[in-house]
């Protein structure tokens, strides 16, 4: 099963959730930072059945917190 792709930055900024890569090209974090940092319990994220997915609205307020290590 295949999720549909947001196309355009407009799309993601209106997604409830992202996957790694709609973040790395919304936010510019690289997927292997992400990976490290979700290993050692930094960003909030959820793993919908195999799949990585980050809740937006917690991801913005992780930012706006500025919890970034």
């Amino acid at each position: 099963m295949t999720l549909p792709q947001a196309t355009s930055l407009q799309d993601l900024k209106e997604k409830e959730f992202l996957s790694p890569e709609e973040v790395e090209r919304l936010y510019g974090f690289k997927k292997s930072t992400q990976a490290k940092w979700r290993m050692q319990g930094l960003i909030p994220y959820r793993k919908i059945g195999r799949f990585i997915r980050y809740n937006h609205a917690e991801l913005k307020q992780w930012i706006d917190k500025g919890a970034i290590a």
